[in-house]
C-alpha cells in the first residue's frame, strides 16, 4: 500500500483535501474537548459543521431550502449534488489541481477519479454524522434557550416556544414535575425581559455567566432547568483526561485510599487554580497529617 501511495500521482491532491476536511472538523473537536457546559451550543455547532461538509458536494440552493433541517438531504439523488467540476475542495487543493493539470501530471480521467473519491469520502462522513449526531434530539434542539447569542438574536415568541418544548420533554421524562415546568416557563419570560447584557467571551463558562453574573437563582425553577441542561455530558474527553491524571498520580505499590486522596487534592487544586508553591503548610495541617498517619 505504501508503494502504491508513493507512485500515485494523485496522492498530493488526496493529502491536501484530507487537510482541508480536517480544518473543517478541527475547531468543533477542539471546542468540545472541554468540561465546560456546552450543550446549549451543540445544535448550532453541529449544524454548522454539517453544512460546511455538505457544501463541498451539495448545491447551495438545496441547502438553503432545507435551512436547519439539513439531515433530510438525500445524498443519493443526483439532482441534489453539484457536478464533479463544481465541488468545493478547498483553495489549496483547487490550486494544486490546476497546477498538476497544467504540467500534464494528471489526466482528465485521473481528475474524475479523484473527484469521485471526494464524493464518496464526504458522503461517508456526513452519513455517519447523520446517524450518530443528536440533531433530532428535542432536548439538544431546545436547550439553545441558554445560548447567549440566541437569546440576543431570537425573538421572544420563538424563545418561549423552545422553553415550552424543553419543559414538556423534561416532564415527560419525569426529570421535573409539572409545577416546576410551569414556573420555569413563566420565569424564563421574566428573565429575558430583563434585557441582560450577554457579553460572553470564548473563555467564559455558561454556568458562571448564568449563576454568577446574571444571578439566575432569582428564578429557582428556571435555575433548576438550567442545571439539568448544563450537567449533560457532551463527550468523554473529561473522563479520558481523568484516566490520564490517574496514570500520573499512581506510584509503585500505592494503596487505593492513597490514590483517591491524591486525586481529591489534585482536583481541588485544579478547580481553584492552585499550585503547590502557593499553598502554605500550616502547623494545623502538619498535625492533621501526623494524626492520620497514626491511624
Amino acid at each position: 500500500m505504501l508503494t502504491e501511495a508513493i507512485t500515485d500521482d494523485l496522492i498530493p491532491l488526496k493529502l491536501s483535501f484530507f487537510s482541508y476536511m480536517a480544518s473543517l472538523l478541527q475547531p468543533f473537536l477542539k471546542k468540545y474537548q472541554s468540561d465546560k457546559p456546552l450543550i446549549p451550543f451543540l445544535y448550532d455547532d453541529l449544524t454548522k459543521v454539517l453544512k460546511m461538509l455538505l457544501q463541498i458536494i451539495v448545491k447551495e440552493e438545496k441547502l438553503d431550502c432545507l435551512g436547519k433541517h439539513i439531515t433530510k438531504i438525500d445524498l443519493k439523488k443526483s439532482e441534489n449534488l453539484k457536478s464533479l467540476k463544481s465541488f468545493h475542495i478547498g483553495l489549496a487543493t483547487e490550486t494544486m489541481l490546476k497546477e498538476l493539470k497544467r504540467k500534464d501530471v494528471v489526466a482528465e480521467n485521473d481528475v474524475k477519479v479523484f473527484l469521485e473519491m471526494v464524493k464518496i469520502c464526504v458522503t461517508a462522513i456526513v452519513t455517519k454524522l447523520f446517524e450518530k449526531c443528536p440533531l433530532n434530539s428535542v432536548i439538544i434542539r431546545s436547550s439553545r434557550i441558554f445560548n447567549p447569542s440566541l437569546i440576543c438574536a431570537e425573538n421572544k415568541v420563538s424563545l418561549m416556544k423552545m422553553i415550552k418544548v424543553l419543559t414538556q420533554k423534561l416532564h415527560m421524562l419525569k426529570i421535573i414535575d409539572a409545577n416546576c415546568g410551569d414556573k420555569a416557563y413563566d420565569q424564563y419570560g421574566e428573565f429575558i425581559d430583563k434585557n441582560y447584557s450577554f457579553n460572553c467571551d470564548d473563555d467564559d463558562r455558561l454556568d458562571n455567566l448564568f449563576f454568577q453574573k446574571l444571578n439566575i437563582q432569582k428564578f429557582p425553577e428556571l435555575a433548576e432547568v438550567a442545571k439539568i441542561i448544563f450537567i449533560i455530558s457532551h463527550g468523554q474527553a473529561d473522563v479520558e483526561r481523568g484516566f490520564s491524571v490517574n496514570g500520573n498520580v499512581i506510584d509503585v505499590n500505592m494503596k487505593e485510599h492513597s490514590m483517591e486522596s491524591k486525586r481529591l487534592v489534585r482536583d481541588h487544586m485544579q478547580k481553584h487554580n492552585l499550585k503547590p508553591a502557593t499553598i502554605d503548610i500550616t502547623n494545623k495541617m502538619k498535625k492533621s497529617c501526623r494524626v492520620l498517619s497514626a491511624l
